[in-house]
């Protein structure tokens, strides 16, 4: 079997898609705020630590319906879950619009990161379990690579929306992930991992050998990229597009937007097409930088080319750096998810 055998029909490329789809809607959705927080100081006249007191309920929520989701999708199924996660945090982006407050704020985005968080789990479990091992790491890079355009997603609807209609409308967007919903339910099946599945193995086995050395190693690994990831990646669109009297690089929603879409693409590229490599890249770039002599692309190549081109290559080079450790982690971390449904000792090569 070779990996692009019924890229359109077999099951388990409907799964793929539907995962791939699912971690760009989510990306979306949960990034629209980063671009937005800049416009939601000003407006709500909050202090930096109340800005970042949202996005950290996000996270800590996603983290909680990372591991509530897993015990989920073992008893109602793995595409069950998928669509319940995706219905959560497209319905709570669009409550977002709503909010009038901080605490209301906090709820609905709250709410998005279980969502995420959930979104993660259930479609990373549905994809390990469709693939085989051979082309397991494949399919997760091209699920991985869904991240990277739910990023440039949210820059390009950023860019459309909020100069002209304001937060709410471009919160309220966020609800049209609801409609993918409809053609999972109709297209994606349940692994047969899950179906037939004859014993669950208890779930602290993943605390005692031979599993805990992955659980501690990947646990450590992905908490690190992590912090470093939202660490930055919150604040840098609000930086961007602060004027420079307050302490911005001035570049506009509208230029900002264009410069994390072209560091974006690279990374897309390069999950994507990684034996492309400098090629690749390279043309991302160009294509992403000479898109347009109007709007974003005219604001970016004019203000912040030589800083977007570069971009274009850390983001591509951090993202085989960085998959090269974790579809290491997820190749052996498929393995054991499979030898576990089927009944078998897991046995995990680290």
């Amino acid at each position: 079997m070779r990996f692009f055998d019924g890229v359109f029909t077999a099951p388990r490329w409907r799964a793929l898609w539907a995962a791939q789809l699912g971690f760009l809607l989510d990306a979306m959705d949960v990034l629209l705020y980063v671009f937005a927080l800049a416009t939601l100081r000003t407006e709500f006249g909050w202090t930096n630590a109340q800005a970042g007191l949202a996005a950290s309920a996000t996270l800590l929520a996603s983290a909680a319906g990372g591991v509530a989701v897993g015990f989920l999708s073992d008893r109602i199924g793995r595409r069950r879950t998928l669509i319940y996660t995706i219905l959560l945090y497209s319905l709570a982006s669009a409550g977002t619009a709503t909010s009038h407050s901080l605490g209301e704020l906090i709820f609905w985005r709250a709410l998005v990161g279980l969502g995420l968080g959930g979104e993660w789990s259930a479609g990373a479990t549905l994809v390990a379990e469709w693939w085989p091992a051979e082309h397991r790491a494949k399919a997760a890079s091209f699920m991985q690579s869904g991240w990277a355009l739910g990023y440039m997603a949210a820059a390009g609807l950023t860019a459309l929306v909020l100069p002209r209609w304001g937060w709410r409308v471009l919160f309220l967007a966020g609800v049209l992930p609801a409609l993918l919903t409809l053609w999972i339910r109709r297209s994606v099946e349940e692994p047969r991992v899950w179906r037939e599945q004859r014993a669950r193995a208890p779930w602290n086995a993943i605390f005692r050998p031979p599993l805990v050395r992955f659980t501690v190693l990947a646990t450590t690994l992905a908490t690190s990229v992590l912090f470093a990831y939202w660490g930055l990646f919150t604040w840098l669109p609000g930086f961007l597009s602060l004027p420079e009297s307050e302490g911005g690089a001035g570049m506009t929603v509208v230029r900002t937007s264009g410069f994390v879409f072209a560091a974006q693409a690279g990374a897309f590229a390069v999950s994507v097409f990684r034996r492309a490599g400098r090629q690749v890249r390279k043309a991302a770039g160009v294509c992403v930088l000479r898109a347009g002599r109007g709007g974003a692309g005219a604001a970016l190549w004019d203000g912040a080319a030589p800083l977007a081109r570069a971009a274009v290559l850390d983001g591509a080079a951090r993202r085989v750096l960085r998959d090269r450790l974790l579809l290491a982690v997820w190749r052996d971390a498929g393995r054991a998810v499979s030898d576990c449904g089927a009944g078998r000792r897991p046995g995990v090569r680290l």
